[in-house]
């Protein structure tokens, strides 16, 4: 990979959204300027700073850097930590996937699922710029990281959120402590995605836990009101007896000792899938949709009805409940890659009854025949009998079953989600 900040280089990290938000990018001599800027934004190390926008989500600030020429160095800088560090960021459905077959196996586990406290606000600034130059990140990148961390308001601790550079500084901060635990004999199965922590280990790993805050990088802890350790026996014989129930990456898990279910005859392609696995007999693992993610999707659902009664625009509330049902295309902005977004394409790993796509149908048809009483007394409109008629035929589960896709135009998109944000 060619790490250095050139033209061409930084013209190759331009997108199609790019070129829809700013139209004068399509004017040669205009880009060539443009490019010519961003050039030397990135030898100035990002100087004059720039402008940072941030507003709270969840209760966490969020960062965001409107101008396009500063966005476009640091995608640069991202592409060369990532190549440096060799960050491969596992998928989150690669991971729902794997858990689903380890969780299987019908040998004695413990099952911890951790959290670290404050991860973005606590991680050091000194320890973050030394392990990018220890793994040979080039001068300019660092310079660059270094002004960001002193642009945004932090003093010596802290990655900001939601820049396009945030989760590659993350990914880089616990790039050892991974190394680490992947080198612990009783763990047989790690993955993290950002500070959500996943780890299968042997039953008798009774200490395991304060070894894992030990290793943690500096400044870091374990939120211990999000931890949960669960300790699974042997496989029992019998039908239906749930052994383990949690959430993580917006699914809930419930691991069941079924003799009726056991996957016994499938020993050879288990064992081919995954090498830890020594038994033979398997569990059940049902994945559903979580509880919080659920209580999302219905927190929109009522939104939509509620904008629908201040404005009156039935079209925009029809593609509202269309766009909660149904899959799109996403454009990455640093791979310029198509990714599949949606309620099916989100939640792809669901299996066993699925009895969460029903919840989401049953609270769709209650907000569109009988909104709650504290809704109405703010709307000016309401839904006409033809217009219950048309948006009852929507259905989450059509949509998660059929992978019906839907398309918008940006300026739409822009609209339909604007009451989410």
């Amino acid at each position: 990979m060619d790490y250095s900040y050139t033209r061409a280089n930084l013209a190759r990290l331009l997108n199609g959204f790019d070129f829809y938000k700013c139209k004068d990018l399509l004017d040669e001599d205009y880009r060539k300027s443009f490019i010519q800027g961003a050039l030397k934004l990135a030898e100035n190390f990002l100087t004059p700073s720039p402008t940072i926008k941030t507003h709270l989500v969840d209760g966490k600030q969020v960062y965001q850097i409107p101008d396009l020429a500063y966005q476009l160095v640091l995608r640069k800088c991202t592409a060369n930590i990532k190549s440096r560090l060799k960050l491969n960021l596992k998928p989150r459905t690669t991971i729902i996937r794997e858990l689903k077959i380890v969780l299987s196996e019908g040998s004695p586990y413990s099952l911890f699922r951790l959290d670290i406290k404050d991860f973005f606000e606590t991680c050091s600034h000194n320890y973050l710029l030394s392990i990018l130059k220890d793994n040979g990140v080039d001068k300019i990148t660092l310079n660059i990281i270094e002004n960001i961390l002193k642009t945004t308001p932090c003093s010596g601790t802290g990655i900001p959120r939601g820049l396009s550079i945030s989760s590659v500084l993350a990914e880089s901060y616990l790039k050892n402590f991974d190394k680490w635990v992947m080198s612990v004999e009783d763990i047989f199965y790690y993955s993290r995605y950002v500070d959500d922590i996943i780890i299968v280990a042997n039953s008798k790993s009774d200490n395991l836990l304060l070894d894992i805050e030990t290793n943690l990088p500096d400044g870091l802890n374990l939120n211990r009101k999000k931890t949960n350790i669960i300790h699974v026996n042997k496989f029992s014989s019998g039908e239906n007896n749930p052994v383990a129930n949690f959430d993580y990456l917006g699914y809930q898990f419930q691991v069941i000792d079924d003799i009726s279910s056991d996957k016994g005859l499938q020993d050879e392609k288990r064992k081919r899938e995954i090498k830890t696995i020594k038994c033979t007999r398997f569990r059940r693992v049902d994945v559903d949709i979580s509880k919080k993610k659920l209580s999302k999707f219905q927190t929109k659902i009522y939104q939509a009805i509620y904008s629908f009664g201040k404005s009156g625009d039935f079209s925009l509330l029809v593609d509202r409940f269309r766009f909660l049902t149904t899959n799109r295309d996403i454009i990455d902005k640093l791979s310029n890659r198509k990714i599949p977004s949606g309620i099916y394409y989100n939640y792809s790993e669901v299996e066993g009854p699925i009895s969460s796509l029903d919840k989401l149908d049953d609270y769709l048809k209650v907000a569109i025949l009988h909104p709650p009483r504290r809704l109405k007394l703010g709307m000016k409109h309401h839904l006409s009998n033809v217009q219950k008629s048309r948006l009852m035929k929507i259905s989450f589960k059509t949509g998660f079953r059929k992978k019906v896709f839907k398309r918008f135009s940006l300026n739409r998109l822009q609209a339909i989600t604007r009451i989410w944000k």
